[in-house]
């Protein structure tokens, strides 16, 4: 048997009806100062530092202060971020634009390079890998470039046995050992020679492009495929895939792979949201189960304080929050003791409040919080009336209480927008 680590993402798991009361912080153009709902790209620098690539800026959220970087504003080359790294140890920003190259920020002073300036083969900067200040790997649609200092090296179909020129993913092992995805032509490693590269026709990969690359402790390669799902490339060079024909994984379209510091892992999907795997179960976290406002990922992050960031192509950037963080919620299946449905629901609509099993209807009063504790709306709970949600709620997480007698019960709701 092949030595696979099936990790459990048990940073989002806190009860056994998890999906159910998991939510999450939102930051968008209308409750933050974030350039665009657009998220490309994501990196954690130091102090709880999150940089933010949009397709219209380059954002810092740092202590719940927004600074925002444009091209008319600072040395930003092109607004349209594609990737984003920050050095091992410092504080330097390493940024990939559509258009106008990579550039450095160190905190006050822009580099850029370019293909009119450089060596660089081409201003699209699919990907961005950082082994230290002077060693920095970059994928383009024009083939894998290596800048060491001021020496460049490029790798292409033309100069090398690369099995093809657009690379959306690298990976470079802790050896120096670099992998590459490509678009079309599989996966390949540098042997010190040359490319090795499997593809459906010489191997058992399934897809032959490959758009984000992770290594778990076990030494497996994690692939994220915009078609034929998640597969796993074992140290031996065996490939193990999980599809919608095999699996009950929601969709073949994955865009990013991510693993916390204890190495539980993350699928963050095309169209399908957020999905955990533990080895016999995927978990769903998506706009129907949590409230996500978009399931169309194209950035995840998890932090060095194994915070879960997660930026959608038209959502915005969301946080997630473990529940027992709000309000003081108990570290209890919290459905177990007060039951709101719908949840999720959207603003105007009506909650039914139960408790399970009995479905007996609470009587006394229903509140309405948000995160910061403040109260929203009350209503008497009266058997058989539901509470109505107010038509002007924005959006997001909140915090429903049925107060009665002799006790408070409280429990999340999600509004869907």
């Amino acid at each position: 048997m092949h030595n696979i680590l099936f990790i459990v993402v048990a940073c989002l798991v806190f009860a056994s009806e998890a999906s159910a009361q998991a939510f999450w912080e939102l930051y968008n153009t209308g409750n933050s100062g974030i350039p665009d709902n657009w998220v490309n790209a994501l990196a954690a620098g130091s102090d709880d530092r999150l940089w933010v690539g949009t397709e219209t800026g380059l954002a810092l959220l740092e202590a719940g202060s927004w600074t925002n970087f444009t091209s008319s504003s600072s040395g930003l080359p092109d607004n349209a971020i594609r990737s984003l790294a920050v050095e091992p140890g410092g504080e330097a920003l390493w940024v990939g634009t559509f258009l106008g190259g990579l550039a450095r920020y160190d905190g006050s002073v822009w580099e850029v390079w370019n293909t009119a300036n450089s060596p660089l083969p081409e201003n699209f900067i699919r990907d961005i890998w950082v082994e230290h200040e002077g060693r920095v790997w970059l994928g383009t649609p024009a083939g894998l470039a290596l800048k060491e200092g001021d020496t460049w090296t490029v790798w292409n179909t033309s100069n090398s046995d690369l099995p093809g020129n657009n690379v959306p993913s690298v990976h470079i092992d802790p050896d120096g050992t670099p992998w590459v995805g490509t678009i079309n032509s599989g996966i390949a490693r540098f042997n010190g020679k040359g490319w090795e590269n499997w593809t459906i026709a010489n191997s058992d990969l399934v897809d032959n492009t490959i758009l984000d690359i992770a290594r778990d402790t076990a030494g497996n390669l994690w692939l994220a495929t915009p078609a034929g799902g998640l597969i796993i490339m074992t140290p031996e060079a065996d490939f193990l895939t999980f599809s919608t024909v095999n699996s009950d994984i929601p969709d073949n379209e994955i865009a990013r792979i991510a693993f916390d510091p204890e190495q539980r892992g993350l699928l963050g999907m095309t169209a399908a949201g957020l999905v955990q795997f533990d080895g016999t179960t995927w978990t769903v976290y998506d706009s129907l189960s949590t409230g996500l406002p978009d399931n169309r990922v194209r950035a995840l992050l998890v932090a060095p304080d194994s915070s879960v960031w997660v930026g959608m192509f038209q959502g915005g950037l969301a946080y997630w929050k473990p529940a027992d963080t709000v309000l003081g919620l108990p570290q209890v299946p919290l459905s177990a003791v007060l039951h709101v449905y719908p949840n999720p629901i959207r603003a105007g609509q009506l909650l039914q409040v139960s408790q399970p099993g009995s479905g007996a209807v609470f009587s006394g009063e229903g509140l309405l919080y948000n995160e910061q504790g403040q109260c929203l709306a009350r209503s008497r709970l009266l058997p058989g009336e539901p509470f109505p949600v107010p038509h002007d709620l924005a959006p997001g997480t909140y915090v429903f209480a049925a107060q009665c007698p002799d006790r408070t019960l409280k429990t999340l709701l999600v509004l869907l927008p």
